[in-house]
């Protein structure tokens, strides 16, 4: 059996993750909507571009459909998605079988309330859910290695919450 993982905005600053994860799993779907982003991944033999609009559901479903249907479910999704999509998660979790890590903004941000919103509803569908939080590195951002890093590394803890960083 094939394992597959999905990474939701893995063309950007979760790229090297992508790369990372391909060495670990038989496909990595990696679901970004800027061609330009994904020219990084391509010479990976083992991830699968994938271009969709997460914001868009019904182009989101089709488009997960698609992958499913070609490579199976994941067991893995790491999933980065902005407030602006927020049934996005959920109709992403529905494709997991196993792990869903989602990456947050610091505790406290906007996005935290509906992060634990998600995580009520992912734990339903009998997902394990991790909640990985994107902190800063003194008075400066995290950038794009320290963030690829920081994700693999709360991948190989599976604890429930793995902050990146400091608050």
């Amino acid at each position: 059996m094939k394992k597959v993982a999905l990474v939701i905005g893995g063309s950007g600053m979760l790229s090297n993750l992508s790369k990372e994860l391909a060495k670990e799993y038989d496909i990595v779907g990696v679901l970004g909507r800027s061609k330009s982003k994904m020219k990084s991944l391509l010479d990976v033999q083992k991830i699968m571009p994938i271009f969709g609009d997460y914001t868009n559901n019904n182009q989101l479903e089709r488009t997960l459909d698609n992958f499913v249907d070609h490579h199976g479910k994941p067991e893995l999704v790491v999933s980065w998605v902005h407030s602006t999509a927020p049934e996005a998660t959920n109709i992403v979790a529905s494709y997991c079988t196993k792990n869903f890590y989602e990456i947050t903004g610091h505790a406290g941000s906007e996005n935290d309330h509906l992060s634990r919103q998600h995580e009520k509803d992912i734990r339903k569908l009998g997902i394990a859910y991790h909640r990985v939080i994107l902190g800063k590195h003194g008075d400066r951002w995290l950038n794009n290695g320290e963030i690829s890093k920081g994700v693999g590394e709360a991948i190989g803890h599976a604890t429930p919450e793995y902050l990146v960083g400091e608050l």
